[in-house]
């Protein structure tokens, strides 16, 4: 009676152990599965500016290698954090680092140029401002188009993107804007949305990245734009072009970078350096933007 009972005993003993150890075999495969898929996935996340070329060139890198790029926007903001989070994630960047953000193990690589256009609505027919009268603007101290030589009697509405956004931090440094932007200001989260407003209001001002704005351009030449009422402004008497952002006589002036951690595996450097080849700097320059 007692030895069955035990053989009972040993082979349930044996039996748990066989499950267990299948269980166990069978996790490490998953987790292996998983590390397996984490390797050949990268993920690019921060500035709305980066996102529409950074898809371009990502899908090109992706069909030469056998990994998958993501690409999300967010606002650079987002990608610096996003950065830190991870080995196989970069971060895009349209502002400097900010000090607090500085010595956290993030190595910048620069990869274009752009501007920041002013736009208006059509219907608005000023054509020019100085740098200081955008500052006032931004800060409260004009508020109405009247004292601009726009003897419309309406109020100045001021918009553009929010400040999770590069180009909203970038605009504001090279404003020379160190407080707060004035009450009535409206931000978005979308620099599409930004046009939009402006492309709706005659009273309407606001700032999206050059790159964008000459894009959308160029497709309402074509007779394919949305936004066929809105213009950019000349600052200073400079227009906003590809060719006055290259010869530097254009201020607002900023770069468009990618962020890595220090120690990067070889796949993240390899497409870092991809944002910098012949085919991609055509990108960059479809896009509206100027190689680095």
């Amino acid at each position: 009676m007692i030895i069955p009972r035990l053989l009972n005993l040993f082979l349930l003993f044996l039996g748990l152990v066989s499950m267990s150890f299948l269980e166990s075999s069978q996790a490490w495969a998953q987790n292996q599965k998983s590390s397996e898929s984490e390797r050949n996935k990268i993920i690019l996340k921060g500035s709305s500016t980066l996102y529409p070329l950074a898809k371009i060139i990502g899908y090109n890198f992706s069909k030469q290698r056998s990994v998958i790029v993501n690409v999300n926007g967010g606002g650079s903001s987002f990608g610096i954090e996003h950065a830190l989070h991870s080995g196989h994630h970069i971060g895009m960047i349209s502002r400097d680092l900010r000090e607090s953000e500085m010595n956290r193990g993030l190595v910048v690589y620069p990869i274009a140029v752009d501007g920041i256009a002013i736009i208006i609505n059509k219907e608005n027919p000023l054509r020019n401002l100085t740098l200081l009268q955008i500052k006032k603007i931004l800060t409260g101290k004009i508020t109405s188009w009247d004292e601009l030589g726009w003897d419309s009697g309406t109020q100045i509405r001021l918009s553009g993107p929010n400040s999770d956004h590069g180009t909203h931090v970038a605009f504001k440094k090279l404003s020379h804007v160190g407080g707060p932007l004035t009450k009535s200001f409206r931000g978005f989260i979308s620099h599409r949305r930004v046009m939009k407003e402006v492309n709706s209001f005659p009273n309407a001002i606001a700032w999206v990245p050059l790159g964008h704005y000459l894009t959308y351009s160029d497709r309402g030449a074509q007779g394919k734009g949305r936004f066929d009422n809105i213009t950019a402004l000349k600052i200073e008497g400079i227009a906003p072009t590809r060719e006055n952002l290259s010869n530097k006589s254009y201020h607002y002036r900023r770069t468009l970078s990618l962020l890595a951690k220090e120690k990067s595996p070889p796949i993240i450097d390899e497409l870092i350096k991809y944002f910098r080849n012949r085919d991609s700097q055509d990108v960059i320059k479809q896009s509206g933007f100027l190689p680095y």
